[in-house]
């Protein structure tokens, strides 16, 4: 079908120019014969209208030139018919201005239509290439062009399109606005309109498009009608959509999470926001809130703690605080702040994580309440297992006070009594006693039930004293001492009893396990420094030693190899280790035995003080 059409039309083509030569040849001859020369003149206007039909600009000057030459040829060719009425001359300037002036108009005509065509050519090619839909539609409503883009936009070809009302291809809700702008443009009243709207494409899925229309007004030729460029938004809005999906996630999570979560002002640290959560751990309302800083509703006492942290600006670092409720109670919390950075639509703010941990600091507290006791009833029974050098240890010196006593009363007795010898006997009763008074005290030290303390003491000091009070256990047993304690040791923070019930534990349990060798029973208590930050007590013996394949379970609560013990010593000890900051581990003892080591940590502020103390 198309190479049916095209070939007319190259015949034609191909024909133009024969005709033209013809009919320039025919005029001119007939110029020539005439004597109207003039007249004929005139009809190499045709000739000239026929050449703009094929040739461009350059060739129908060059065919004016032609006629301009041939109408010249015509009036003054020697032979030929004289020009009526004569002055050739003035008629062939005639003839040729006409034909010169013609060229012009047809040359201009010609360069008018190649711009416009030109114009016409390129504002098609962006019609058809552009990325953009685009359309044209009569004022009421049907679609005379469709590009491309648009009907890949809609999933549709150009028939399915052209020709049908731009109804057709809205959503029923969207065809009463559509009707309504159409009826707008025809009154005038409405000559631009920008609308996103949502349509159907032929497959089913759904397509955004954010639609321009522009009234485009009539002209001579023309009558008017409505531009129409289409932008698919459809990513734009699903993000959108997504975004707000997101945001409503974020703020349902937020608003329901078992967490205070607050943001904070960055400048005067008030609320600005709270979710409920927040709000009922402190009492207040989220109005209520945004009146306050987060000074205002910190304990007092943690105020200063705050207020530092404010000033050197941390975050990211788990605080341990207490808030004072609207009604005065105490709310324990674990705070952790965060920096939210400014968006182009939002400041900056901070952002805090609360955890209500009242409930967990009770427990807590109650479980030091239990663990004290228990430690304390650990303490008792070692002192049961102990009765009888603890008994030899008091009995020794009541005897010896005893003894004094008796001595002194004799020496008063005497005809002359020895005021020198009684004097004497006092003296040692008063030592005998103090040194009674020693060892109940410190029995009495390590059953009481008093709450955990730290202070700043020698622990050389401290092993002297649980050495002083075992040492009768040991020579009931046959244990032999050896205690190399390092000199200038620092002090350390911690309670006195609770480490002292570490060492009596070690030394017991170590006692305990040379009842049955047959190697020389000896026991080393040593302390020094660690290569840490950190001082050190070693207890060895020379007992069977350690199973190494039991070694985790030696520190686990109720785990225990003796036939009438419960298990929990060495785990009481650990506990009290780490409790300090230290550590309790166990080994072998070098040729035989088992070795334990108590790790303490040293403060900067304890070796000052020793420092002080010895200065």
């Amino acid at each position: 079908m198309m190479d049916q059409t095209r070939l007319p039309r190259r015949v034609a083509a191909a024909a133009l120019p024969a005709t033209t030569a013809a009919l320039a040849t025919v005029i001119f001859v007939a110029q020539a014969m005439t004597s109207a020369k003039l007249t004929a003149a005139i009809f190499y206007v045709l000739v000239l209208l026929f050449a703009a039909r094929f040739c461009n600009a350059r060739g129908i000057v060059l065919v004016g030139a032609g006629c301009v030459g041939l109408t010249l040829l015509a009036f003054f060719l020697p032979g030929l018919t004289e020009t009526e009425a004569g002055n050739s001359g003035l008629k062939a300037s005639v003839g040729a201005a006409v034909i010169g002036l013609t060229t012009l108009l047809v040359t201009e005509h010609h360069r008018a239509a190649d711009a416009l065509r030109a114009s016409e050519q390129r504002w098609r090619r962006l019609f058809e290439t552009s990325s953009a839909g685009m359309a044209l539609f009569r004022l009421d409503g049907v679609c005379t062009a469709a590009n491309p883009a648009l009907q890949r936009m809609l999933g549709l070809i150009e028939d399915e399109i052209v020709e049908h009302n731009v109804l057709e291809l809205n959503h029923p809700g969207e065809q009463a606005a559509t009707a309504e702008a159409l009826a707008r443009y025809k009154t005038g009243s409405l000559t631009e309109r920008n609308v996103e709207k949502k349509y159907l494409k032929k497959n089913g899925t759904s397509v955004w498009l954010n639609i321009t229309n522009t009234l485009v007004p009539a002209t001579e030729t023309s009558p008017p009608f409505l531009q129409a460029v289409y932008v698919d938004v459809t990513g734009r809005v699903q993000a959108e959509a997504a975004l707000r999906a997101s945001e409503e996630r974020w703020r349902t999570m937020v608003g329901t999470a078992p967490v205070g979560i607050a943001m904070l002002d960055f400048e005067r640290r008030a609320y600005l926001a709270a979710n409920d959560c927040f709000q009922r751990m402190t009492g207040y309302t989220e109005d209520e809130l945004r009146q306050l800083t987060m000074l205002d509703i910190t304990h007092e006492d943690d105020r200063a703690a705050t207020q530092q942290r404010i000033d050197s600006g941390t975050i990211g670092v788990l605080q341990r605080k207490r808030y004072r409720r609207k009604d005065g109670e105490i709310i324990w919390a674990e705070v952790t702040a965060f920096a939210v950075p400014a968006t182009d639509s939002t400041p900056a703010f901070l952002g805090a994580v609360i955890v209500d941990i009242t409930e967990r600091k009770r427990t807590e507290e109650a479980l030091q309440r239990a663990q004290a006791d228990l430690a304390r009833l650990n303490r008792v029974m070692l002192l049961g297992e102990m009765t009888a050098s603890i008994a030899h240890e008091i009995n020794q010196p009541i005897a010896a006070v005893i003894t004094n006593a008796n001595a002194g009363l004799r020496w008063l007795g005497a005809r002359q009594p020895d005021l020198g010898e009684i004097q004497e006997a006092l003296g040692r009763i008063v030592r005998d006693g103090t040194r009674a008074g020693e060892v109940i005290g410190r029995i009495r030290a390590l059953v009481r039930k008093t709450a955990p303390r730290r202070d700043l003491f020698e622990v050389n000091e401290a092993i002297r004293e649980v050495v002083s009070l075992t040492q009768a256990e040991m020579q009931r047993h046959g244990v032999r001492l050896q205690s190399p304690l390092a000199d200038d040791l620092p002090l350390i923070s911690a309670d006195r009893v609770q480490l002292q019930q570490v060492m009596i534990n070690l030394i017991v349990n170590a006692i305990e396990a040379m009842g049955t060798s047959e190697r020389p029973r000896e026991l080393t208590i040593a302390s020094g420094r660690g290569e840490a930050n950190n001082v050190f007590v070693e207890v060895g013996d020379t007992g069977p030693g350690l199973n190494p394949e039991k070694l985790d379970l030696l520190f686990q609560s109720f785990y225990t190899t003796k036939p009438d013990g419960i298990g929990m010593g060495l785990a009481i000890s650990r506990s009290i280790a780490e409790a300090h900051g230290g550590q309790l581990s166990a080994g072998p003892n070098k040729p035989h035995g088992a070795l334990f080591r108590l790790t303490l940590p040293i403060e900067e502020t304890s070796s000052r003080n020793l420092e002080q103390s010895r200065s």
